[in-house]
């Protein structure tokens, strides 16, 4: 049976893998009944250590137009009496009734909504950001020149074929030219420069397509070998490249959740591999924190890159050209 969620449980999940320092936090975890030995699914469940202490919190969500009711809580509360759950939190996006208010009282089940936003700062800054775009670049080698501290003579080889082998200093193991070339483009200096060139330049931003060069110095003393057997020191390498851009629109919705400044969104999974036959999407938070500033966060709902689905990030000021 797979796994059920929905957009709260989703936001839910992002938010405590931001707010929960040094916390396990999973989504859908199946949890064992003591009573049956049967498998619960429970919507989010954080697992922290207080001293020597092991903590469990388990998040129930519902993303109904009608406030919770008391026979939800009460439903809940049955749910996870026989699981190892220190501590329940229900979620509700449209609040709770005043019954269900008193029953998690009662049963110190604490009670969340998903609150309008209520700070004119918080709801100016995320109105700020209509234009976000989330944007990913795709690069393709055209050709790359390798530049010498000693230029080759007459008779040196100048072309080298993609295995000819490179000696940084201090390293036994040589690399290839062709894969050395390949990684400059996933360089984060690269990608950050290409980015806000990218930005700046309004002739660009509708076009799928353009074409730049990266240049990159190697430590010095770096070598290359010919077929020969000869080495040639390299002072740096120019490669060029194509770049394909896949974006889409980003709008975000300011709220409050559990005392904070929150904005939320989705939009499509431009990460994602082009040959999916199903277009993913992605949830994208932001929070502002009082000590650390606004912090953001990715979710990949359905897919996932480098083996991970959450990737936190910085986000720029409302003035930096990086809001594009």
């Amino acid at each position: 049976m797979p796994k059920r969620t929905n957009t709260l449980q989703q936001l839910v999940y992002l938010l405590q893998c931001q707010f929960a320092d040094n916390a396990v936090v999973t989504e859908s975890k199946m949890m064992s009944d003591i009573e049956t030995g049967c498998e619960v699914e429970v919507d989010v469940v954080v697992e922290s250590t207080v001293g020597d202490t092991p903590i469990v919190i388990g998040f129930e969500c519902t993303d109904r137009s009608r406030t919770a009711t008391v026979e939800w809580v009460r439903e809940m509360i049955e749910k996870h009496r026989p699981l190892k759950i220190d501590k329940t939190v229900l979620v509700s996006k449209s609040g709770f009734s005043k019954e269900a208010h008193k029953k998690g009282n009662a049963r110190n089940v604490m009670l969340l909504s998903l609150e309008e936003a209520r700070e004119e700062d918080w709801k100016s800054y995320v109105e700020s950001l209509a234009n976000l775009k989330i944007a990913v670049f795709r690069f393709s080698i055209l050709g790359c020149q390798v530049t010498f501290l000693v230029p080759p003579g007459p008779q040196e080889e100048t072309g080298f074929r993609d295995d000819a082998p490179i000696r940084f200093p201090g390293e036994s193991v040589p690399v290839a030219l062709g894969d050395l070339v390949q990684s400059i483009p996933q360089r984060s200096d690269v990608g950050e420069t290409v980015m806000r060139e990218w930005i700046r330049d309004n002739r660009s931003k509708q076009e799928r397509h353009f074409t730049f060069s990266a240049a990159y110095s190697p430590p010095q003393g770096t070598t290359i070998e010919d077929s020969e057997g000869y080495q040639h020191e390299i002072t740096h390498i120019k490669v060029s490249l194509d770049a394909r851009v896949e974006k889409a629109p980003l709008r975000l919705e300011p709220a409050e959740f559990q005392g904070k400044s929150i904005a939320f969104g989705k939009t499509r999974d431009v990460f994602a591999a082009m040959d999916r036959e199903t277009e993913s999407e992605i949830l994208v938070t932001l929070y502002e924190d009082k000590l650390k500033g606004k912090r953001g966060a990715i979710f990949f709902t359905e897919s996932v890159v480098e083996g991970k689905r959450v990737f936190p990030f910085r986000p720029a000021d409302a003035n930096d050209d990086q809001k594009d």
